[in-house]
């Protein structure tokens, strides 16, 4: 799926096994990463006397759709039969897809046009077993800025209901910090954490010009790797942003990516469609995690339009979509009020946090209702050029 730079996984995808994760995890062990006890057997793992994670695990999950399918903890508080007739680690492997299986099935059929596809994607999905690291740690994601050197990405939870946090981090300072502040101890550690990232980035099966998504659980003051998830190369951006807005223009919340120096004008699809996606290569983000994970490489510009009163709240998206933010090749959040015109309403659409608006009509206008239009399979799009340095970016309807 992705058409970037290439490296020894990609040239070489049959020694990842079918299973990512845990080869890629070994690999980093291998050279002196911290990462947690990755057991080959399931009595190893039941004689270990820690909590395990069984994994899910895809081709997919190196350069493709990730992150789809659900892990499982044992011991299981809430079922307490769960692996107790396993004997083995392939046991293991196909209760836990058995109870995965219906939703396996959901996220396949949203994915495959065919129905051999389909049954591909079921017959390659599988398990491994990892140490679930104890206590309260935080799961952390770190991209690095696909435009802008020594840029830094860092999406931080523990329970997201609990806490969630997300910082861009440039030159080794905190610019811009959405949702919580980030706790003592993990502000002292960001730096070693970027550390470890380019570590990992710069190992000999990798391709350092790339900007991987990686996890991490850091618990007691300690990284330990999760996962490498490829995205896009590194290209860095050739102008700094520093004019005053132009009549119609708007500043971005939010921009990872980079235009030409004089800006570049998208046709951007309001409601996209799922049954064509490729169709749309600029689009208004759903929050299906499935469809945006699958089609986000294909996206030349994501929005997320998010109403006004609820950036003016700190809302950002969360780690559902956060492909949406780090594959395509220009992704921008700013209220969608700054591309609308008065007569422009989209309706309510809880999957994209669309508000009801009401329309300010002038000289016989009439109503224009994106939400109906789209219901009538006319797809609207809307013309929006954007100009950006990776750090700065205006955006304006033509």
């Amino acid at each position: 799926m992705n058409q970037q730079s290439p490296d020894y996984w990609l040239s070489h995808p049959e020694e990842l096994g079918g299973q990512p994760k845990k080869t890629i995890g070994k690999y980093v062990k291998q050279n002196g990463i911290l990462v947690p006890t990755i057991f080959d057997t399931l009595e190893e793992a039941r004689n270990s006397g820690v909590s395990i994670l069984l994994r899910s695990e895809h081709p997919q999950d190196y350069d493709g759709v990730s992150g789809l399918l659900r892990s499982f903890e044992y011991p299981d508080v809430h079922n307490q039969n769960f692996l107790q007739g396993c004997k083995t680690i392939e046991d293991a492997i196909k209760e836990c897809l058995e109870l995965s299986k219906d939703y396996i099935i959901g996220v396949s059929s949203k994915l495959f046009p065919t129905d051999k596809q389909e049954a591909e994607f079921i017959g390659k999905s599988s398990y491994s077993a990892w140490e679930k690291i104890s206590g309260y740690g935080y799961n952390r994601t770190i991209i690095a800025d696909s435009c802008v050197a020594g840029r830094y990405h860092i999406i931080t939870s523990r329970n997201r209901k609990i806490f969630y946090s997300y910082v861009i981090v440039d030159s080794g300072k905190i610019v811009k910090q959405f949702h919580s502040p980030l706790p003592e101890e993990l502000y002292e550690g960001i730096n070693g954490l970027i550390t470890t990232y380019e570590t990992i980035r710069n190992l000999e099966k990798f391709n350092p010009k790339h900007c991987p998504i990686m996890e991490f659980q850091t618990y007691d003051g300690s990284d330990y790797f999760l996962q490498y998830h490829r995205t896009r190369d590194f290209e860095p951006a050739k102008f700094t942003l520093e004019r005053a807005l132009e009549e119609g223009e708007s500043e971005v919340v939010f921009v990872r990516g980079k235009t030409s120096p004089t800006g570049e004008t998208f046709s951007v699809t309001i409601f996209p469609e799922r049954e064509y996606p490729n169709e749309h290569e600029s689009s208004f983000v759903t929050t299906d995690g499935v469809f945006e994970s699958a089609w986000s490489l294909t996206r030349e510009l994501s929005v997320f339009g998010i109403p006004k009163i609820r950036l003016e709240r700190g809302a950002l998206p969360n780690h559902t979509v956060i492909s949406c933010l780090f594959k395509p090749r220009i992704t921008v959040i700013f209220p969608i009020e700054y591309v609308l015109k008065d007569n422009e309403v989209t309706g309510e659409d809880e999957s994209r946090g669309y508000l009801p608006r009401e329309p300010i009509l002038r000289g016989g206008e009439s109503i224009v209702d994106f939400f109906d239009e789209d219901c009538k399979g006319k797809h609207p799009r809307i013309n929006i050029r954007v100009i950006s340095d990776g750090r700065r970016a205006y955006v304006k309807r033509v």
